[in-house]
């Protein structure tokens, strides 16, 4: 896909810390946006309903930062995914600090460098493509990222690991992610991020970070429009172990053009079913939620080596594992059931009645990208 997404903006910061930028749902943010004449409000909407528990607009982190955040005062570990936006900014912040605070050491190392902040941009192009395949874009987006930077870790700090923090904004006509790369490895080694000076004079020193980037993401662009081009390769997608972050909630039924609601049993059966589908996602997420502390309680007690704790805890975490696989199953199953009764009641709804009169929603167009129309 040749408009797919780009890496829209680097920049190197040396001033004090300051993650809030991150942060789209922060007052400061929608202040800001709102002084603009930016409705981001009816941007959020769209996905809003349907998105998990952990906001995408919030900000998160990844890399080795991920486990010192997650390290809590009396000795016991909370996932990230659980705690709230300000606890999270507030420990991202300290960390951050207690990182830059030795030496940097490694090539190129900078004293003063704070952070790396980069822009990852999607098309509009992509964006429709994905909305039409039935795909989330902030969820493509989110995958994507993460495979693109676990490839530069590989690349330029081999057998070390990055640590950065993001949050997906939607004030402007292209979704973008903002990240805020930590310039330290977990080893203290510093991070560069910039164009090879010298690659004529000097081949074997050529570390081109954006130039590197840049080739990964035209990779995974192209990945992409394979995909959208391969009907199989999306059904392929369900199965994924992040298919509940890329895949939207199927719509509602429950009302037609003239505000009238149709009660008969077909549209009966279909919102019990719509129920089921919204109890179930709810049971995953919470589910979710679990697991993740069962994996970091796991993390603990292989690091301190608790003996039956330890035995005890991998059991818990397997177990949450098991019943999210199973949860998950039953929700593809529950929710391709519901999309072909639908599918089914719209057919006969049109032909009875014709286009007048064909299922409407009160906002119908936040349901038209996954590839159903009312």
């Amino acid at each position: 896909m040749k408009n797919g997404i780009i890496l829209a903006k680097k920049s190197t910061w040396s001033t004090k810390l300051d993650i809030e930028y991150l942060d789209e749902t922060s007052p400061t943010k929608r202040e800001q946006n709102r002084r603009q004449g930016k409705d981001i409000d009816a941007r959020l909407k769209q996905f809003a309903d349907y998105a998990s528990k952990e906001s995408f607009g919030q900000v998160h982190i990844a890399g080795f930062l991920h486990r010192q955040v997650a390290a809590n005062p009396d000795g016991t570990y909370t996932h990230p995914g659980n705690l709230s936006n300000d606890e999270r900014k507030r420990r991202i912040t300290e960390e951050w600090a207690r990182v830059l605070r030795p030496p940097a050491r490694g090539r190129g190392a900078r004293q003063d460098v704070v952070q790396h902040r980069l822009v990852f941009s999607m098309s509009e192009e992509m964006n429709a493509a994905c909305r039409k395949a039935g795909l989330w874009p902030e969820g493509v987006l989110h995958k994507t990222m993460r495979d693109v930077m676990r490839k530069f870790q590989e690349k330029f700090h081999p057998g070390e690991t990055i640590s950065f923090a993001y949050g997906f904004h939607h004030d402007t006509d292209n979704l973008h992610v903002h990240v805020a790369l930590c310039p330290r490895t977990d080893q203290g080694n510093y991070i560069g991020f910039s164009t090879a000076l010298n690659k004529i004079h000097n081949p074997g020193q050529n570390r081109d970070q954006i130039g590197y980037m840049r080739g990964c993401w035209e990779i995974e662009n192209k990945k992409w429009a394979e995909r959208f081009a391969d009907p199989q390769a999306l059904r392929q997608l369900r199965t994924h172990r992040h298919a509940e972050k890329l895949f939207q909630f199927p719509p509602k039924t429950n009302r037609n053009p003239n505000g009238i609601a149709t009660r008969d049993g077909r549209i009966l059966m279909l919102e019990g079913q719509y129920t089921d589908l919204c109890r179930l996602y709810r049971k995953m997420q919470e589910r979710k939620a679990q697991q993740r502390q069962a994996a970091m309680d796991a993390w603990a007690a292989s690091c301190f080596g608790w003996g039956t704790a330890k035995h005890l805890a991998r059991e818990a975490r397997d177990a949450q594992k098991r019943e999210l696989r199973d949860m998950r199953q039953s929700y593809f199953r529950l929710r391709a059931k519901y999309l072909a009764a639908y599918k089914e009641y719209q057919i006969q709804e049109k032909a009875t009645h014709g286009n007048r009169r064909s299922i409407l929603w009160q906002h119908p167009e936040q349901y038209q990208h996954i590839g159903i129309r009312a």
